[in-house]
């Protein structure tokens, strides 16, 4: 207990230390102890809570609007995918703790718990009580908007006693899937072996494969969380059980933090130290992040593949080539990024759905464009010395630069288009589409990297581009969004040329 005190006094400045930094970014001045900065601290503190409150009003309201509107197709596939759900986060969460471990140690923690001689499991009590709580928040208040949904249609007036039942047996799922995770990831830090296992952390995908095949085996906390949202007395049982299990894995997990090597600990925690060093910039500037990644990731590995002997626009292709050869899930992902926000496009568009969606849409666009897309493009620019060197304009090098991952990009969005079945001349107006939207994020993309406000720039961008291919093809049918999508490709095409 002496040991836990002592934690939860460092712990409690360090969240002190971090709350100032974060009031600093809004106005606040922790030098100053007047009473106006004081009542300033307390309108923040109610600002935020009010905020709170309304996005959960929102939410209320969002899920049973949603709710009301679900046929009774759409929510026997709810009812079939929510189990899916559970198990896929699940395996997520096992997966990760067994590829890394979930004590993370930041640059304080290193210097004052790492190298002294407090019990080894009170930072491994306080590291797990922080990830869940903050786990139950969040994917409590998702099962409880998840039960109001599900509820809605079939009971309208039990919607918020739905969602107090969702939260409620969400609760014993989230202890019970972190603690089987942190008790895994603390056997790296027990048992060296199973670090130089590389691939160890695939084995919970097995998971997915015995749920496909037996399906009453891995997909009964799901099935347990769907009997307690409808109010079933036979998934009240189960989910004891569930607690049951979930406290005494919690208890097995305080047991063996005293057994953990903080050596290892220490070293898998140095990209999360470095990473929460960065402060704000860390979620300002998330190409840091995974700039640190990236360089740890190297480290570990030898370079395979060499550049060919090539010149001018074939060698800054070849270049680029063996990037991503050598970063080949940048390629994957950028194409499921565009199987995914196709898929999306397709089900707003066939069910009609609000506008509101369009935009949410847009914004992911925005906001959210493909990592690998202009990886290599981004890298030449900011390597101004090195570009002075490469006599051609922004465009042609776009075109080196980024052939591949719009290749995977347009492949991925081709998938889900051409799975969905459509007539013959739909698909290909579809196909054209998807080359045209594709060139048109890449070209936004690129045009948004000259100004130096490159997340505001390319937003306004691709919101303008985009959105003025949905007005038009709302407006004026299929050929006038086909038209507006080209010119807009031809514009940006000259502002990119232009800019090198």
């Amino acid at each position: 207990m002496r040991d836990l005190r002592l934690l939860f006094w460092l712990r409690w400045r360090q969240f002190r230390e971090d709350a100032v930094y974060w009031l600093r970014t809004v106005g606040y001045e922790p030098g100053n102890h007047s009473l106006s900065q004081r009542l300033y601290v307390v309108y923040l503190i109610l600002i935020g809570l009010f905020w709170l409150g309304s996005m959960l009003s929102w939410g209320y309201d969002q899920a049973s609007l949603w709710g009301r509107l679900l046929t009774r197709e759409a929510l026997d596939s709810w009812l079939l995918a929510l189990p899916w759900a559970v198990l896929v986060l699940q395996v997520g969460a096992v997966a990760f703790a067994l590829r890394s471990t979930p004590l993370k140690l930041s640059f304080a923690d290193i210097a004052y718990v790492a190298g002294s001689p407090v019990d080894r499991a009170a930072p491994v009590i306080f590291g797990y009580l922080r990830q869940v709580m903050l786990r139950l928040i969040v994917l409590g208040a998702l099962a409880a908007l998840v039960g109001v949904l599900l509820v809605a249609p079939v009971n309208a007036a039990g919607r918020a006693a739905a969602g107090l039942r969702g939260f409620i047996a969400a609760a014993p799922l989230v202890v019970l899937t972190w603690a089987l995770a942190w008790v895994l990831g603390l056997l790296r830090l027990m048992v060296p072996r199973i670090r130089e296992l590389r691939y160890v952390w695939l084995l919970p995908l097995l998971l997915l494969a015995i749920a496909y095949v037996l399906p009453d085996v891995a997909l009964w906390p799901g099935r347990v969380l769907l009997l307690v949202i409808y109010g079933q007395p036979q998934g009240w049982l189960p989910l004891l059980l569930i607690t049951g299990g979930a406290l005494a894995l919690v208890a097995l997990l305080f047991r063996l933090g005293d057994r953990i090597n903080m050596i290892h600990a220490t070293d898998e925690s140095i990209v999360y130290a470095r990473i929460k060093a960065l402060g704000l910039m860390a979620w300002r500037d998330p190409r840091l992040q995974l700039r640190i990644y990236g360089q740890t990731a190297r480290a570990r590995r030898r370079a395979w593949l060499r550049l060919p002997h090539a010149y001018g626009f074939a060698g800054l292709a070849a270049r680029a080539a063996l990037t991503f050869a050598r970063h080949p899930l940048m390629l994957f992902t950028t194409a499921l990024w565009g199987a995914a926000m196709t898929y999306v496009a397709v089900i707003i568009i066939t069910n009609q759905l609000p506008v509101q969606l369009w935009l949410g849409w847009l914004l992911v666009a925005g906001f959210v464009p493909p990592i690998g897309l202009l990886y290599v493009f981004r890298a030449d620019l900011e390597e101004r010395f090195l570009r002075q060197f490469v006599l051609m304009d922004h465009l042609r090098l776009l075109a080196a630069d980024a052939l591949l991952p719009l290749a995977a990009l347009i492949l991925g969005a081709l998938s889900a288009w051409l799975l969905q079945g459509f007539p013959a001349e739909i698909s290909i107006i579809g196909v054209v589409f998807i080359v045209l939207l594709s060139l048109l994020l890449a070209l936004s993309g690129a045009a948004a990297l000259s100004n130096r406000r490159v997340l505001l720039a390319r937003v306004l961008i691709t919101a303008f581009s985009f959105g003025a291919v949905v007005v038009a093809g709302n407006s004026l049918g299929l050929m006038a969004a086909l038209v507006a999508a080209g010119f807009i490709s031809l514009l940006l095409a000259g502002v990119v040329a232009g800019e090198g």
